[in-house]
């Protein structure tokens, strides 16, 4: 058919992106001498019948289009396969009797195969010779076709679908005007001059919940034979990135006798090279698979984010912020935030909270396939100097848990990218916990790459923050991993510093022999080295084991050491902190003014080196000295500012010991309600940590509360808890106090178990504690006398 000036328009069944059906016709008059028949269409796809979830955005569209009397909406965005036509679609059938004069379905084509995206002044030829104008009657310019197409359908209720836009240019002289309508545009890209120009609400679409996956992947394949089908198709999704276009390709195929069952899908998926191939090895070969889909969003890029997208992938860990985005691209802060945002507009890009980016791994997966080995290695160097040279500049304000020196110190290399600047210890510790994940990932690649240099550098950057947050466990692993490597290298400072660590997180898990041995280890290095500094630490650390086996003249020996070589070197902190256990010591002793002296002289030089750890651990010290003298009022502070500074910190582990303490001197001013608040959050903390110690002392503490409110039963059921993580992890001290109080326990009772109470008294003895000693013997004394036995006093158990 020819048009006006002899164009070629074709017929509308040839033109028209739609298939029409035709029903009552009305006649409209187009200008002074001419009328033509109106034919309403109805040219919806067929709904799915598989839909699923979206029940949020499905009442959002309805409610909003049946409340509406103008001209509604709704711009529809989300990546690639992540079933934005098939919301739209099924919405339409929902809302079809609401617009019974016309149901268009517009494809766009902006990322069709083989075509280019639809000139709008051609989408509208097809729209008004659907309504029934022949050719002659369409005018030439967009602008006059896109008037008539308003005033054609001024005062119809209809729905209008507009699918795979390419931009807001294209979809705008598609809008109605006066009219009772629904418009539905779907899109890769965020089209805000829609919400802009015509007050259009954005609808963006993310990946399915894991309910809403597994139930589209039942829906295609039928019920799950079993619980192990129903476990594999979670598995599955998973491995899918929940992503619709990938599980309905996966469980599409299943419904045929002879097709692979969901196990030997999974299988597939784990044992392949990539997830992405696995899925779309399913289709057949006329199918458009996910990597087509990514293909057709990644061919309308820009070089530049092209480039960036590729890089991006490369990215380690859950998400990434605009600097690390910096420096897998190698360019500024202002670039980066461009082409971010360009990623987010096309919906390669997510932005899960505010500053942060992520890719979803399916297109991670495709984007890292492009990307070639001359930009791979030196993007993924960059990011490890980012991260390295960042925790480099966290270190310092972290907490250390001791004397030793850290060893996290920025790479030679120089920072080719902007880094955050930090200027505050909250600043510092909000960015390593952020950047966990993302740094504990690139060491996990590093290793994977054999990159010895880069595997040592990382481990030492995260060990502060593993000390603070743990789990300990973890930092074992990965020091234990370095050893080799310094071993290989014959690395001795290395590796007496790695043992060093290693013992202080052994120690901390209850592997008090492991602990001592490495801690020896690291003495002997150390001396051989010359290095006084490590020497001390060392002792300080041997000093602790040694009091927590209930060596007290070996403990004593090792700090004295520490003091004086930490004084010789002239380094106050650390031999501030050998005070400190010496203070310990003498408490342990009962030489309590002795003690309080030691803490005092520990406070005052950790306060001068502005430790705050050491301040808030030796004002957690002087608490118990002052609550052993029944000053209750001073305990209760001073343990209150320790743990004020542990939260100031992040330090939850040392706020958990706060607890701890704080729960003792509820105890003994009767608050036995709170008391009970705070053992039980200390024990989370603890048992989260690990900390096998602080769990047994938190039982022993819990213990001596059910005795205080007399429920024998309960507290007998601490003491055996706590009693047996300290036979489990070697420590006679809690177990001396967790003897006793079962012994107590049968006191309460008014009953003598001689075997138990013969092991009471012998633990007490072995770890200097006489006043528990005297405590029993009294007890025992009063219920051999038919007297009931008496809790009065308050410090037995600590």
């Amino acid at each position: 058919m020819t048009g006006p000036e002899g164009r070629q328009y074709g017929t509308a069944a040839d033109r028209s992106t739609f298939n029409q059906v035709h029903g009552d016709q009305f006649i409209l008059r187009d200008g002074p001498d001419t009328t033509t028949t109106f034919h309403p269409v109805r040219s919806l796809r067929a709904d799915t019948v598989s839909f699923t979830g979206r029940a949020d955005q499905v009442a959002i569209l309805v409610r909003d289009a049946e409340a509406s009397r103008g001209v509604t909406i709704y711009a529809i965005d989300g990546m690639p396969g992540v079933g934005k036509t098939t919301l739209a679609i099924h919405v339409g059938h929902l809302l079809s009797t609401r617009f019974p004069d016309a149901q268009f379905f517009i494809e766009l084509h902006a990322h069709t195969p083989g075509r280019s995206p639809a000139r709008p002044e051609d989408l509208l030829t097809d729209l008004l010779l659907a309504t029934g104008m022949t050719a002659e009657q369409i005018p030439e310019s967009l602008d006059e076709r896109a008037a008539r197409w308003r005033d054609r359908m001024a005062g119809r209720r209809f729905l209008l679908i507009l699918d795979n836009a390419a931009a807001t240019d294209q979809v705008a002289p598609l809008i109605p005007g006066a009219s009772d309508c629904l418009v539905l545009v779907t899109s890769r890209r965020r089209l805000t001059g829609l919400r802009r120009t015509f007050g259009a609400s954005l609808l963006p679409l993310t990946v399915f919940s894991e309910a809403e996956a597994t139930d589209l992947y039942a829906r295609l394949r039928g019920p799950a034979a079993d619980e192990a089908e129903e476990t594999a198709t979670v598995q599955i999704v998973r491995l899918c990135g929940y992503l619709p276009l990938a599980i309905t390709i996966l469980a599409a195929g299943l419904e045929t006798a002879n097709a692979p069952g969901t196990a030997e899908v999974l299988t597939d998926l784990e044992t392949a090279q990539d997830h992405l191939s696995a899925i779309d090895s399913r289709l057949d070969d006329q199918e458009l698979g996910v990597a087509a889909a990514f293909d057709l969003s990644y061919q309308r890029l820009p070089a530049t984010e092209q480039r960036a997208l590729r890089l991006l992938s490369l990215s380690l860990g859950d998400d990434f912020d605009t600097h690390a985005a910096a420096a897998l691209v190698d360019v500024s802060l202002t670039d980066a935030r461009r082409l971010l945002r360009g990623l987010l507009t096309q919906r390669l890009l997510s932005q899960p909270t505010s500053g942060r980016f992520r890719l979803h791994d399916l297109i991670a997966t495709y984007s890292r396939s492009r990307t070639t080995g001359e930009e791979r290695t030196p993007a993924v160097h960059r990011l490890f100097d980012y991260y390295l040279h960042m925790t480099a500049r966290c270190d310092p304000w972290l907490p250390q848990h001791s004397g030793r020196r850290s060893a996290a110190v920025p790479p030679a290399r120089p920072l080719t990218t902007p880094a955050p600047a930090i200027t505050t210890r909250a600043e510092a510790v909000r960015w390593l916990r952020v950047e966990r994940t993302s740094i504990l990932a690139s060491l996990e690649y590093a290793r994977a790459e054999q990159e010895d240099e880069r595997v040592v550098e990382l481990t030492r950057s995260i060990i502060a923050l593993l000390h603070m947050d743990g789990p300990w466990s973890q930092a074992i692993h990965l020091l234990d991993a370095t050893l080799d490597i310094l071993s290989g290298r014959n690395d001795l400072a290395g590796i007496a510093w790695t043992y060093g660590e290693t013992g202080v997180f052994a120690q901390r898990t209850g592997d008090y022999r492991l602990a001592a041995e490495l801690q020896e280890n690291s003495l002997r290095l150390c001396r051989e080295l010359g290095d006084r500094h490590g020497e001390a630490a060392a002792l300080v650390e041997i000093g602790i084991l040694k009091l927590l086996t209930a060596d007290f003249a070996g403990a004593e020996a090792a700090e004295e050491q520490a003091v004086i070589v930490y004084h010789d070197i002239g380094y106050s902190r650390g031999e501030a902190w050998a005070l400190a256990q010496l203070g310990v010591l003498r408490r342990i002793a009962g030489d309590w003014p002795a003690s309080e002296e030691f803490q005092e002289r520990a406070a005052g030089l950790l306060e001068l080196a502005g430790d705050l750890y050491g301040t808030a651990w030796t004002s957690a010290e002087l608490g118990v000295i002052r609550g052993r003298w029944k000053k209750y009022p001073q305990a209760t502070e001073l343990t209150e500012r320790a743990m004020s500074i542990y939260r100031e910190l992040g330090d939850r582990r040392g706020e958990a010991y706060g607890f701890n303490q704080m729960a003792s001197i509820r105890i003994c001013t009767r608050d036995f309600e709170h008391a009970a608040g705070l053992l039980d959050r200390g024990l989370t903390i603890f048992l989260e940590f690990g900390d096998r110690h602080g769990e047994a002392e938190a039982y022993n503490i819990q213990g001596a509360l059910f005795l205080k409110t007399h429920r024998a039963g309960e507290a007998r059921a601490a003491f055996e808890r706590a009693m047996i993580i300290a036979q489990e992890i070697g420590n006679p001290w809690e177990r001396a106090k967790a003897l006793a109080g079962t012994a107590l326990c049968g006191f309460a009772l008014g009953r003598v178990d001689e075997e138990r109470f013969q092991q009471a008294v012998t633990m007490c003895r072995q770890v200097g504690a006489t006043a528990r000693v005297e405590k029993l013997l009294a007890e025992r004394g009063k219920v051999r006398q038919g007297l009931t036995a008496g809790f009065d006093d308050d410090d037995w158990w600590q």
